[in-house]
């Protein structure tokens, strides 16, 4: 956080992989926290990895932690509304 106003960084982007383990509630709840340090100091984005998904390199399958995430929800505060960005 205290590179914020010297390097003027206005927004941060997680390049995926959020997690090691996509059906992990536990990691899901870890990131959480750790991400919501940039909660009121910077908009942030997170888009899912490969192994943001229940079953990795599988994307049919479920991101349902992702989606309940605090990660998520902030995702979708800085870009836009859930609706227009809703992973299906």
């Amino acid at each position: 956080m205290d590179n914020l106003g010297p390097e003027n960084i206005v927004f941060v982007s997680h390049e995926g992989d959020l997690v090691d383990d996509g059906d992990s509630r536990t990691q899901y709840e870890r990131m959480g926290k750790v991400m919501s340090t940039l909660d009121g100091e910077v908009p942030y984005a997170t888009p899912p990895g490969d192994h943001d998904w229940f079953e990795q390199e599988d994307r049919s399958t479920s991101t349902e932690y992702y989606r309940e995430s605090s990660v998520d929800h902030a995702t979708r505060a800085a870009v836009g509304s859930a609706d227009q960005h809703r992973m299906t």
